[in-house]
């Protein structure tokens, strides 16, 4: 990490006054040269080109000013830079004064490019040195004639690269809920690199058929349980840089439905062909689903008495992937007792992930 910012040359503002009371500039005492051009500027509220942004990031002594534009800082106020050629303005706040430049210790030259025209100071500079990413120091060294070389130091640290952000998947439902709520909270675990800028993590929320929402908060507001969402996450570092290529995931509170597949047959032919299914999943998903009848209903089977009719398994690889079933019923079903009362069926969907809630379908079927 960067060094806090500082100054070579030792410094005091004690006894500035204002330099109206002198007819001659130069006439007037050099701790007044030294402090007039500072207040001159604070008071003015000038800047070179442009205001200083909130983001950017200043440091002076009485000869030289330095602006780190488009800066930001951490939570130590440490300098960060997301810009792998920093822009520096340097502005010169006495005359008679020559200024060099370096960066990490390397030698000295001339900083920058002088700009010539609408500078408030003696001298104004950009000086853009192409920096590694990590610590960095930028020197400026200060030479005038009746007063030993001087010079100012800003410490850095460059991150090239713009934040990027993880989604962990499937989410796991919020352990302050418990039954169906569980699965209307879910909780998103969203990461960045520890090695990255400090970050902020944002979220947009939408139904899949809608238009992605805009970026907002990641606390998701409660869900229908028979909704389909899109979530997308994103990171912005301090500089304001963010995500390019945000994650995103397909999901619903109920990932996997299952329905018959065409019409409907009678008892008797899908208890001897099988019931063709279609069994859709949002999320990627393994799943099971069963066929039963009410407790009313339950019939001798396995030895003892049984409500389930038949099952079968499957699993999703992709977003919305559906899949062709045939579910057979267990061989220990009878036939129907009576040829005139229509059955009644459950139709259950249960996914086996760490997330998700079961879907149930009731219908009923001639004998």
């Amino acid at each position: 990490m960067g060094r806090e910012s500082k100054s070579r040359r030792p410094q005091s503002v004690l006894g500035c006054i204002p330099g109206a009371l002198f007819a001659d500039w130069r006439a007037a005492p050099a701790f007044v040269r030294r402090c007039l051009p500072i207040a001159l500027l604070i008071v003015a509220g000038c800047a070179w080109q442009a205001p200083v942004a909130a983001a950017d990031i200043t440091q002076s002594d009485a000869v030289v000013s330095v602006v780190l534009s488009g800066a930001g800082s951490d939570q130590t106020g440490e300098a960060i830079s997301g810009d792998r050629v920093p822009v520096f303005r340097i502005q010169v706040l006495l005359p008679d004064v020559s200024v060099q430049c370096s960066l990490n210790l390397a030698t000295s030259t001339a900083c920058g490019t002088q700009q010539t025209s609408g500078c408030p100071a003696y001298q104004c500079w950009t000086y853009s040195p192409t920096a590694p990413d990590g610590g960095n120091t930028i020197d400026i060294g200060e030479f005038q004639q009746r007063y030993a070389p001087g010079g100012l130091i800003l410490d850095f640290t460059t991150y090239g690269e713009a934040p990027h952000a993880t989604l962990a998947t499937p989410p796991d439902p919020n352990d302050n809920y418990s039954g169906a709520q569980a699965w209307e909270r879910p909780v998103f675990d969203i990461e960045a690199p520890s090695d990255l800028l400090p970050v902020t993590f944002q979220c947009s929320l939408s139904t899949l058929s809608a238009a992605p929402a805009p970026w907002g908060s990641c606390h998701l507001p409660r869900l229908s349980l028979t909704g389909i969402y899109r979530l997308r996450a994103r990171a912005v570092d301090v500089v304001g840089r963010a995500d390019p290529a945000p994650p995103q995931y397909v999901f619903s509170p109920t990932p996997c439905r299952a329905a018959v597949r065409g019409r409907v047959p009678s008892f008797s032919r899908f208890r001897r062909h099988g019931l063709p299914l279609t069994v859709t999943c949002v999320q990627p998903s393994r799943f099971e689903t069963e066929l039963a009848v009410p407790p009313s209903w339950q019939y001798p089977c396995h030895g003892g008495e049984e409500t389930v009719l038949g099952s079968v398994g499957g699993r999703t690889t992709r977003t919305l992937q559906t899949l062709r079933l045939t579910l057979h019923t267990f061989s220990c079903v009878p036939s129907p007792a009576s040829r005139t009362t229509r059955i009644p069926l459950l139709l259950q969907t249960i996914p086996n992930t760490a997330y998700g809630t079961g879907q149930s379908r009731s219908f009923r079927v001639d004998p």
